[in-house]
């Protein structure tokens, strides 16, 4: 029986995920490239003042083209979004540090022999290579790198002493009596110390690239909030573990809105442009909600729902709830000089506010959450919006919002607008509510 083959990394991870890794490894490699030129350009300006011209002249040049490799390193990146500049540049880095150290500088000084290079603390050039290397936020090159550099220094190595004299001159140099195993000791150990050191960068690495993950990840889900819920409710969400608390009763100001005459004024348009409306719509009033530090409960095809004193109650609920209701009529009135504009017809709507107890707290099951607020407070702001209509007016409150209101701050200068209104008996309520409206504006 053929089982498929589990998915490769690539397609495991998320496109968003990818990006926001790719991202990190080029800031990461960016950072590389100039803590190496300025590490390449100190250790050049090391060697003008320590060793004599030209040859100080043609190693610090050597540095600045070690400077030069780590740009086309991040040039290739950039260019070709693939994994193999990774491995290729360091590369690059191991062969022409060890060509420079065996072949060029021995060439250039006469007397000078190769084997007596291993004498200055060599290798641990190739480890400020690494270093550097680890900055680019990807663990498989790392370890190519370390892998890549042991192998060549080691291969140096042998290829240096397979002449009798350079062995018994190093053996010599090492306190030995004579060439023997014993002078790889040192070698293995410096292969050993790429090794374990990009193992050891390695893992450092990839522990910081789950981090960038979980960030991600969390930044998505809290974007992802910020789409179904409002911002007060998005940090309540990410900051606590029991955000929303156990089910309680509190004072909250509850506002409906809804478009008037939806049906006639989407009837002849094609279903995109219906669609557009309402998010036109939406988005609008769910932008004044959110401005006067409201809660979008749910959206109601083409009206909405938004609470005021949730997921906790503040100090001036039933004021913002009266500003927010406000706002709401000023940015229909923009909006629709914005359509006449256009030629296309006036969205009127009706705005129903009642400020009163409500219980609020998580329902639903596990597997489905939603915070809910119910009570007769909703059911009376949602009567208040249906009588918009038969009143005409574009706000229609609950004398209990405006006493509210006044004790919270407002001066007046939104109520003002308000006259009273008899009375009414609302479905399913004995008791009459006692209500205020606000005329809507002639259509000029």
């Amino acid at each position: 029986m053929n089982h498929p083959s589990p998915p490769n990394q690539a397609e495991t991870t998320p496109a968003w995920i990818a990006e926001a890794l790719r991202a990190e490894e080029l800031a990461g490699l960016r950072l590389a490239v100039r803590a190496r030129a300025v590490v390449m350009t100190a250790i050049a300006l090391m060697i003008m003042l320590l060793q004599p011209f030209p040859y100080s002249a043609v190693n610090a040049g050597l540095m600045l083209l070690f400077a030069g490799l780590g740009g086309l390193h991040y040039l290739a990146m950039v260019r070709f979004a693939t994994a193999w500049p990774g491995y290729v540049f360091p590369s690059l880095d191991v062969i022409l540090y060890v060509l420079m150290l065996f072949l060029i500088n021995p060439a250039m000084w006469p007397g000078l022999q190769p084997e007596m290079l291993y004498a200055y603390a060599s290798s641990l050039f190739l480890l400020v290579l690494m270093a550097t290397a680890a900055l680019s936020y990807v663990a498989g090159p790392l370890i190519w790198f370390g892998g890549f550099a042991a192998a060549i220094w080691f291969l140096a190595f042998i290829w240096i002493v397979r002449d009798p004299d350079a062995a018994a001159a190093l053996a010599q140099a090492q306190g030995l009596q004579e060439a023997q195993f014993a002078v790889a000791i040192p070698r293995i150990i410096e292969a050993c110390y790429f090794l374990l050191g990009a193992t050891v960068l390695a893992v450092v690495v990839a522990r910081s690239r789950r981090l960038v993950t979980r960030q991600a990840a969390a930044m998505r889900e809290r974007t992802n909030l910020a789409r179904y819920f409002s911002p007060n409710m998005v940090e309540e969400l990410a900051r606590t573990d029991e955000p929303l608390g156990a089910v309680r009763q509190q004072e909250v100001a509850v506002l409906f809105i809804d478009i008037v005459g939806f049906t006639t004024l989407s009837e002849d348009l094609p279903p995109h442009q219906v669609i557009d409306l309402l998010r036109d719509f939406q988005g609008r009033m769910s932008a004044r909600v959110f401005a006067h530090g409201g809660t979008i409960d749910k959206y109601l095809g083409d009206g909405l729902m938004a609470t005021f004193g949730t997921p906790w109650p503040g100090e001036r609920d039933a004021a913002d709830a009266l500003a927010c209701g406000a706002a709401m009529a000023a940015e229909l009135g923009q909006w629709n000089a914005i359509r006449n504009g256009q030629g296309a017809e006036a969205v009127e709507a009706g705005i129903g506010i009642h400020y009163g107890p409500v219980v609020v707290g998580d329902m639903g099951g596990e597997g489905a959450m939603e915070f809910a607020v119910i009570g007769d407070t909703v059911n009376v702001a949602a009567r208040l919006e249906a009588l918009s209509r038969s009143l005409e007016a574009d706000i229609v409150i609950s004398a209990e919002l405006a006493a509210a209101a006044r004790n919270q701050g407002e001066d007046g200068a939104v109520l003002d607008a308000f006259q009273p209104a008899p009375p009414q008996t609302l479905r399913n309520r004995a008791q009459a509510v006692e209500l205020l409206f606000r005329p809507r504006p002639a259509r000029a």
